[in-house]
Order: structure tokens, then sequence, then C-alpha cells
């Protein structure tokens, strides 16, 4: 599968609400780089654990491609608007529950994916302003 085609299921999945299949996209082994996540996610399990928690957060969180997908050899890069209300609780790392304030969210994210001999996402980097979000979210003032 072309790495297009793989990032534009990612997206529809996502904009479904559907982690089983966002992960689908991913390798086992997958490792993705995202600034929401304090350290990287390693594995599948991780990707899909790691939407279900976005999901629940966001009830309305949405990707809309800013371009088309760029691709080179076995990588992709594109660009989305996510835009999202925290509207609901959103478990952090350490084990609190940051409470949801309504906020709505909207910033641009670039990604850069790169796929197996398979089509599946085996490494993907995220990049957006991690600093913006966190005060959207009222995790630093």
């Amino acid at each position: 599968m072309s790495p297009d085609t793989v990032v534009n299921q990612v997206i529809e999945a996502f904009n479904r609400h559907d982690p089983e299949a966002v992960g689908a996209c991913y390798a086992a082994d997958a490792v993705v780089h995202d600034p929401a996540s304090p350290e990287p996610l390693k594995g599948r399990d991780a990707i899909i654990a790691f939407d279900h928690v976005i999901f629940g957060a966001f009830s309305d969180v949405r990707w809309e491609p800013l371009a088309p997908v760029i691709v080179s050899g076995n990588q992709a890069v594109w660009q989305v608007v996510a835009t999202a209300t925290f509207d609901g609780p959103m478990p952090m790392p350490d084990g609190t529950v940051l409470e949801p304030n309504g906020a709505k969210i909207s910033h641009e994210q670039a990604m850069v994916s790169t796929l197996d001999d398979d089509g599946l996402i085996v490494e993907e980097r995220a990049y957006f302003d991690g600093t913006g979000l966190a005060m959207k979210l009222g995790l630093v003032g």
C-alpha cells in the first residue's frame, strides 16, 4: 500500500474515533514521537491506548488535511489542522486526571511517517506547538 493511502486511512479512522483502525495502520512495534506524550509511544497497543485517551477527552476531535500528502520513497509528510473541545476527563501519565475546561483547541500539526515494506507505519514524528496546547488545556499558566 502506498504511503499516501496509509496516511489517508489514518486520518479517516481518526476522524471516526476508531483507535483500533488507527492502530491497524501501524506496525506492532511502531514508535510514535508526539509532543503530547512525555515518552515515545512504543508499539501498536500504546498508540491505540493513547488514542482512546484523546477521544475520551475531546469528543469532537477532528483532523482536516492542509495539503496533499508528500511522499518520498517509504516516507510520508502530512499536515492537518486539529480541532477539538476539551470536554472529557483526561488521564495523565502520573495517574492524576485533568478535568475538562471546555477549551476550544485548534492547531496545525505536521507528521513525518516512515513505512515498512508491508505498508505499515514503523516510526512517526509529530510536530506542533505543545506549549500552546498545554496552555489551552490549563496545564501551564
